[in-house]
């Protein structure tokens, strides 16, 4: 799907005829004719239903314009945001091509032209007459040359960005227009945080593809900051697990769903362990002093939770502390040790026992915190994607409850 063909789309929607289509778009009938069979055949369905009134968007092609105008929008706040002109923005939506905005693209993220001409597999010089064509056309300047590297200007990052949420919002078009022929096989991009790892998510997504088993999955499972960042750029689509207050960025939504805690865990067979009741004792501050801990990464909310949970006791940052946030290697490092670990009680609640743990009493005090999922403002779902949130919402109750 080019931009020309979307463009021609749109206009023919608002426009209900092809020759007000043409006049709109300052092109030929036969083009505007010729651009929207080309998408026609592309997306393999009939997006218009020609008549003597005119022309009537199908249901498919109702969704494709829809998904069409979210990408632009999104094209055009991401680069405004970015500081670029009212008429430059207006241009970008209006009269960039895919070429000169995947070779932007390319430059931006390959920081070079030779990079980025081979991340394409095109010739050096087409992308840099793609790019250069497109400062022209917008009349700005979008990059400079710092040594042998490619520093993009502020506006140039904010184009690449939008047009990557304006990609990611054709690709769910394409999976709607699946859908709308009963299809539900898209593929599911969903970042993973500790609280959703080991039980919310995993559950959550077999029973997904139980209900629909042609459906893709990709999960993402690295720190905070870089699943942000996927999300943000389209290559995710929702993350689970722990929300932040206040929300991280502009461009961002999040719902709570349930509430978690933090519990502390240890093997069962730890020394502190013997005949500690987890749903009475406590931990006294002179045993948490001497423990060894694997803990959060430092400026996490779990881990300021934690000092705010040992100022509590008059205690300072343990000594002997090992900062992980991979629940695998934190339950073999617990199975090996007499560490200890802070976990969201979520994760370790429903597995403590069969894997060799233990939680050593109620939750921590005040470290209730709320868990849901965190998506790009405007974010509306596919079908699959619904029936997935709608199951996780189930589970989170299952979870809270």
């Amino acid at each position: 799907m080019k931009l020309t063909q979307l463009r021609a789309l749109l206009a023919t929607v608002e426009a209900h005829t092809v020759n007000a289509a043409a006049r709109q778009l300052f092109r030929t009938q036969p083009a505007v004719s010729a651009a929207l069979q080309e998408l026609e055949r592309d997306v393999g369905q009939r997006l218009f239903e020609r008549g003597a009134r005119g022309m009537r968007p199908t249901a498919a092609g109702l969704v494709l314009a829809q998904r069409t105008r979210q990408g632009l929008a999104s094209l055009a706040a991401s680069a405004k945001m970015s500081g670029l002109a009212p008429a430059a923005v207006n241009r970008v939506c209006q009269q960039a091509s895919d070429a000169q905005l995947e070779a932007l693209a390319a430059l931006i993220e390959a920081r070079g032209f030779t990079a980025a001409a081979r991340q394409l597999g095109i010739a050096q010089a087409t992308v840099h007459r793609a790019v250069s064509s497109l400062a022209r056309r917008l009349g700005v300047r979008l990059w400079a040359t710092s040594g042998r590297l490619v520093e993009p200007a502020a506006g140039a990052e904010g184009i690449a960005l939008g047009y990557a949420l304006f990609r990611s919002e054709l690709r769910l078009a394409q999976e709607e227009l699946r859908e709308t022929a009963g299809r539900l096989d898209g593929r599911l991009l969903v970042g993973a945080l500790p609280t959703a790892r080991t039980s919310w998510l995993p559950r959550t997504l077999v029973r997904t593809l139980q209900a629909h088993p042609d459906a893709g999955v990709i999960v993402m499972d690295g720190p905070y900051e870089e699943q942000l960042a996927a999300l943000r750029h389209g290559r995710l689509d929702l993350i689970m697990g722990a929300l932040r207050e206040p929300t991280p960025s502009a461009d961002i939504e999040q719902e709570a769903v349930f509430e978690d805690t933090m519990s502390i865990v240890v093997r069962a067979a730890h020394p502190f362990g013997a005949g500690f009741d987890s749903a009475t004792d406590r931990l006294g501050a002179a045993q948490l002093q001497v423990l060894h801990w694997l803990l959060p990464p430092a400026g996490t909310p779990a881990r300021r939770c934690f000092q705010t949970f040992m100022r509590s006791h008059q205690l300072n940052e343990p000594a002997h502390v090992v900062e992980c946030n991979s629940f695998l290697t934190i339950r073999a490092m617990l199975l090996a040790t007499d560490y200890a670990a802070i976990l969201p009680t979520s994760q370790v609640v429903s597995e403590a026992a069969r894997s060799g743990l233990k939680i050593m009493g109620p939750p921590l005090r005040g470290s209730r915190h709320p868990a849901g999922w965190t998506v790009r403002l405007g974010f509306r779902p596919t079908r699959l994607q619904q029936a997935f949130l709608d199951i996780a919402r189930e589970e989170a109750a299952r979870l809270s409850g």
